[in-house]
């Protein structure tokens, strides 16, 4: 879990976000989304245990580079992806992930482009 809040995290702005944010960006990552127990938490009826690991990744001292700040936007507790905490190695590796989905995101909005002007052929 904490591969994808170290991605989702590097995907926004200053690398902060709030738990919505980080939570969308997961989810729409498919790699990522097919990994996520949906299954809800005890005690719960909907809230899905990979929340909560999530959740639980931006504990102290848990992952020195995932980091709970003090500021709230919006009423919602911002994270932080700390860089400088993150090993060359997982840096590397985090920054081939999100080469891959830009990549990703530029051959899909290629094919569509694609698409578009095959029926405005038509």
């Amino acid at each position: 879990m904490h591969v994808m809040a170290t991605y989702s995290l590097q995907q926004l702005p200053d690398n902060e976000g709030n738990l919505t944010q980080i939570t969308d960006l997961i989810v729409a990552n498919e790699r990522f989304a097919a990994e996520l127990d949906w299954t809800p938490r005890p005690g719960t009826k909907t809230y899905p245990r990979w929340k909560d690991a999530l959740v639980g990744c931006f504990k102290p001292g848990r992952y020195p580079h995932l980091v709970k700040t003090d500021r709230k936007r919006e009423g919602l507790n911002i994270y932080k992806l700390l860089k400088e905490n993150l090993g060359e190695s997982q840096r590397l590796q985090f920054e081939q992930m999100a080469a891959a989905n830009n990549l990703r995101k530029q051959q899909l909005a290629a094919a569509i482009a694609t698409q578009q002007q095959a029926l405005n052929w038509q």
